[in-house]
């Protein structure tokens, strides 16, 4: 007998319990086990908070939940699951206990879960969740899921049917019409991202400014991948968060933007949300791309990683790291 898999993926008060609670309570008769990270630690340690003793709580989570699909039952495994790496282990670990395998992405603007944070009983540390969001990684089919769910906050979800019926935001076939670096610039503003308007880079890296740089790579893109739509529009706002993780070295000499490209991920998600008339599928493949852009960079087997994401994926994210390195 098997079960039914879901993982929560997000981040620290983004909602996940709550979506959890709501679901327990829309299936009621169901055979539901929560194994909750949080929950275990209390349990097995006496405190919530207890980080130093993670390999036991995920043994114990994995063990669990072994037992739970095992009995055929829905099998909610409960914690942040932000890295890509740890959820393909854990779904190739649980493979021949589940027939299907469900990723919910409970997101949340970085900004409303550190509000919402500051609510909370147990307050999480905000450079804790600001360091989740540097490392965050967007979830993929290609890690082995059947299924991904996006669910949203109650405001987002407001904001969402009230566009789909006044028709706002830009279609995607006007996105790839930006022919001039004002015209790019004005998108920019539009999208409410002046921030990276002509801001200086200050990177060993890059010469151009990010605003510079980010669309003479779209233009890169755009010419030879003009059909992708949605690699295009990866490329034209692949760094939108440098600012936010912006630091300076010590010696003044250049700055630093340690996880933008996971940043610029998690944030993509609300603008287009926001601007753009377009499916959450969609949204999901533009932020996994730009998620990944940086990964042909570091010093990995790139046959490997193309058997892991697919050869397909692996040739858009090859002409965008192109088009990257082209637009210094």
């Amino acid at each position: 007998m098997k079960g039914i898999l879901i993982v929560t993926v997000g981040l620290p008060s983004s909602g996940k319990t709550s979506w959890v609670d709501d679901f327990i309570g829309e299936n009621q008769g169901k055979a539901i086990d929560v194994i909750s990270s949080d929950k275990i630690r209390e349990e097995v340690f006496n405190d919530i908070e207890d980080q130093n003793h993670n390999s036991e709580v995920f043994d114990l989570m994995k063990r669990r939940t072994k037992e739970s699909l095992s009995q055929g039952h829905i099998a909610i495994y409960e914690a942040t699951n932000i890295s890509s790496k740890r959820r393909r282990a854990l779904l190739n670990e649980l493979n021949k206990y589940y027939d299907k395998a469900i990723c919910l992405f409970k997101y949340k603007r970085v900004s409303a879960c550190q509000i919402d944070n500051e609510k909370r009983d147990r307050e999480v540390p905000s450079n804790v969740i600001d360091r989740m969001y540097r490392n965050f990684e967007i979830p993929h089919k290609n890690e082995g899921f059947d299924e991904i769910i996006v669910d949203f906050d109650e405001k987002t979800n407001l904001y969402l049917g009230n566009k789909s019926k006044g028709g706002i935001g830009f279609l995607k076939d006007e996105l790839l019409a930006i022919e001039t670096y004002d015209d790019y610039k004005r998108l920019l503003y539009q999208l409410g991202l002046n921030q990276c308007i002509d801001m200086p880079q200050d990177s060993k890296w890059h010469t151009l400014s990010l605003s510079k740089h980010m669309y003479f790579c779209f233009r890169a893109v755009r010419e030879y991948h003009w059909h992708d739509i949605n690699l295009v529009i990866a490329s034209m706002l692949h760094d939108i968060s440098k600012p936010n993780v912006r630091t300076e070295d010590k010696d003044q000499k250049y700055a630093h933007y340690y996880g933008h490209e996971n940043a610029s991920a998690y944030d993509v998600i609300d603008i287009l949300l926001r601007y753009v008339r377009i499916d959450i599928e969609d949204i999901l493949e533009i932020a996994w791309l730009i998620g990944n852009h940086m990964k042909l960079k570091n010093n990995i087997d790139k046959d490997k990683f193309s058997n892991i994401i697919g050869y397909d994926d692996y040739l858009r994210l090859e002409a965008l790291d192109n088009a990257d390195n082209s637009a210094k």
